[in-house]
């Protein structure tokens, strides 16, 4: 099935004792295949990371989502000094008999000559001892013609589309209902950037040239599907916080979940219209209570420090986004939120009354890195 010299791998990337990075492939079945329960599904690919192409392959487990669909999922240990190998490889459908029929990439056509496969790239940031790095392949269509089927690009935008809902991370503060408890925000927010890169992107390998095929982001739409998917957790949210008859967990739980998906939109540049900023907004307003702002700081200062740097320079990005565009009055009141993930300021802490007052400073007015300008303009206007 390809023209890519396999490497021979003398080594075993299986072995136990060497440094590893957990790899844990995802798919969907296209219901183009004729699948039959004692069907197997392989993945076949280059070495030194896979075996080689006539060889037997890495096996995957199978299960029957909500739609029905075939959802394939695999996990491989590649070991460190393997882990930066560009590798191509594709998934393989073996019968009973052992018999294979190799995916094809319908969305992408050979420029060079030859089969063109899919490739397996781990960003070095990513290569870690131990760590999972999830890599998301979208569906797997069979050859267009072999069984009579036709391929056609608006189906396979819509595939996308549905790969990227079914993968979602199910973690509690991305939903009201339907969430996986165990999930947790680092693991969460990891998934979602490899979700994002897997659906609106492809890695492929033709005659060994390695491409990285952007998919058409008028057509994707991904930014719409992150609005539609997390919106309605922001309206919860919001929901929460303006009853009094919740306790200080579940609201701070409420100011989290919103900060968070606040970042998953400014990092993804999800367009949202003028009320869902309101509301949005709204719903990072951190309550003037003395349990509730002190669980929340606490909260913060659990998180892993990479995790809070991105979140402060991604969350000022919101900030400054929505100032110029946002009604002051519903803008100033989540400005605390911001004070206190830059540690700016703590809940309900003496000010130290020696200290000059710097009216003259921004940073004292805690509009550092604000467009103060635009927004004292907005506010006299």
């Amino acid at each position: 099935n390809s023209d890519d010299k396999t490497t021979k791998n003398d080594d075993k990337t299986s072995n136990a004792d060497e440094k590893a990075i957990i790899v844990v492939f995802h798919a969907i079945l296209s219901n183009k295949f004729d699948w039959d329960n004692d069907n197997k599904i392989v993945i076949r690919g280059q070495g030194p990371v896979f075996y080689g192409w006539n060889k037997d392959g890495v096996h995957f487990s199978t299960e029957k989502d909500i739609d029905k669909q075939l959802l394939v999922h695999g996990v491989f240990s590649i070991p460190l000094r393997l882990a930066s190998y560009r590798c191509a490889y594709k998934y393989v459908i073996l019968s009973k008999k052992n018999k294979p029929m190799y995916e094809e990439l319908v969305e992408y056509q050979s420029r060079f000559g030859g089969f063109v496969n899919r490739c397996l790239v781990i960003e070095g940031k990513h290569v870690t001892e131990k760590k999972i790095f999830h890599k998301y392949d979208g569906f797997i269509y069979p050859k267009p013609g072999a069984i009579s089927w036709v391929f056609s690009s608006a189906p396979a935008i819509s595939d996308r589309k549905a790969f990227f809902r079914t993968f979602f991370p199910k973690w509690s503060g991305f939903y009201v209902n339907s969430f996986d408890s165990k999930i947790e925000l680092a693991e969460a927010l990891h998934s979602l950037e490899c979700l994002v890169e897997g659906t609106s992107a492809d890695r492929t390998s033709t005659s060994g040239f390695v491409e990285r095929r952007i998919v058409d982001s008028r057509k994707l739409r991904l930014g719409e599907c992150i609005e539609q998917i997390l919106m309605p957790k922001v309206m919860k949210n919001l929901e929460v916080l303006e009853s009094d008859t919740n306790v200080g967990r579940v609201r701070v739980h409420a100011v989290i979940s919103s900060v968070i998906i606040a970042y998953v939109f400014t990092l993804n540049h999800v367009n949202l219209k003028a009320e869902q900023y309101d509301i949005l907004l709204k719903s990072l307003r951190i309550p003037p209570d003395e349990e509730v702002c002190s669980e929340f700081a606490k909260s913060i200062n659990e998180f892993d420090d990479k995790i809070l740097s991105s979140l402060n320079k991604i969350i000022l990005e919101f900030y400054q986004q929505s100032s110029k565009t946002s009604l002051v009055v519903n803008w100033l009141p989540a400005l605390p939120l911001l004070h206190f993930l830059r540690g700016e300021s703590k809940p309900f802490e003496d000010v130290n009354c020696e200290e000059s007052v710097g009216t003259t400073n921004w940073k004292w007015w805690g509009w550092q890195d604000l467009p103060y300008r635009d927004i004292r303009r907005h506010i006299t206007e």
